[in-house]
C-alpha cells in the first residue's frame, strides 16, 4: 500500500487540507475550510467524511490527535492517514 498523509496548511482565508500519496501528480482529497484557527479533531472528522482516517499509530504523546507541525513551514501540519474501506489508493 502507498503511504499516504494529509496536510494542513493556513490559508489567508482559513485552512486547506489535502491528502497525498507517493507517486501520485494530484491529490486525493483537497478541501478548503474558513476556520479561524487549527482545529485537529475538525480535521480528522473531514478527512472521514472523504473517505479516509488518521492513521492509528499516528496519536503519539508528542502530537495532537495526530497531527504533528511541519517543520520550517509556520502554519502547516501533517498526519498519515489511510482510506477508511482499507483498499490500497
Amino acid at each position: 500500500m502507498k503511504q499516504l498523509a494529509a496536510i494542513c496548511t493556513g490559508t489567508p482565508d482559513g485552512y486547506r487540507i489535502r491528502v497525498l500519496a507517493e507517486e501520485h501528480d494530484n491529490d486525493l482529497v483537497d478541501l478548503t475550510l474558513d476556520w479561524d484557527s487549527f482545529r485537529p479533531a475538525s480535521a480528522g472528522h473531514r478527512l472521514i467524511e472523504h473517505g479516509y482516517m488518521i492513521r492509528p499509530d499516528a496519536r503519539t504523546p508528542d502530537a495532537v490527535n495526530g497531527w504533528r507541525d511541519v517543520p520550517g513551514q509556520p502554519g502547516t501540519w501533517s498526519v498519515p492517514v489511510m482510506p477508511t474501506n482499507g483498499a490500497a489508493q
